[in-house]
């Protein structure tokens, strides 16, 4: 949206300002004309981001919290597993951020079909991958049996993005081989990160407007729901 107003206190964001929430607000607070939030949980957008492209960035900013946890990617290859709205932020991610080789997979035909119709990256079904060995895996489902075939594929690291369900086998030949395993690590947002979010947005042709299917007023409220 567009401020309206700031506190006395307020230096980095003015009336007029177009910004984007990096934090959900408790409640329904987001269906109200106005809200109020502190400085640090909006980002301020350049004008060569549009309100489409920033939709998506409260995602866009966990996403790449997790693909943090991994370092750098230069020179690595990445398996990414499920492409729904975070699966295929990570798929253009890994490729922005200099990764070797990405792969994303999904069991879901449509959804492959979708990534490789956009060109977001290489998209492929699960078993066409039988036999690959990639350096990390990102997890984007948070099914157990997800989990497990990266850990199947990926030698290095792998990260669960997804909020687990189920129980993970972390066998002998894992620990052999080194393979790290962890879970999300959410943390505040800092200058380093806001630079990646808008350098992602602005300069790096990152595709977040293929996650809207829809722009409706809220008088469509509940069609837009269904």
């Amino acid at each position: 949206g567009v401020v309206e107003a700031v506190g006395r206190a307020v230096r980095g964001i003015a009336p007029g300002d177009r910004v984007a929430a990096l934090e959900h607000l408790n409640g329904r607070g987001a269906y109200a004309q106005y809200l109020c939030y502190r400085e640090h949980e909006l980002i301020k957008l350049p004008d060569t981001v549009s309100f489409k492209q920033a939709a998506p960035i409260e995602l866009l900013k966990c996403v790449m919290i997790g693909m943090l946890q991994f370092g750098d990617l230069r020179g690595r290859s990445m398996v990414i597993s499920g492409l729904g709205p975070a699966g295929l932020l990570a798929l253009q991610l890994a490729r922005i951020w200099g990764a070797s080789e990405v792969v994303g997979i999904d069991i879901n035909e449509e959804r492959v079909e979708y990534a490789n119709r956009l060109g977001l990256g290489r998209a492929v079904l699960p078993s066409e991958l039988e036999g690959r060995n990639f350096d990390l895996g990102y997890d984007c489902v948070g099914a157990a049996a997800s989990v497990q075939h990266l850990l199947s594929l990926a030698s290095r690291k792998v990260v669960i993005f997804g909020v687990l369900r189920g129980t993970v086998q972390y066998g002998e030949h894992l620990w052999l081989k080194g393979t790290t395993l962890e879970s999300y690590k959410g943390r505040p947002v800092d200058a380093h990160l806001r630079e990646l979010l808008i350098d992602a947005l602005a300069n790096k042709g990152l595709n977040t407007e293929c996650l809207l299917t829809h722009h409706v007023p809220f008088t469509r409220y509940e069609e837009a729901v269904a």
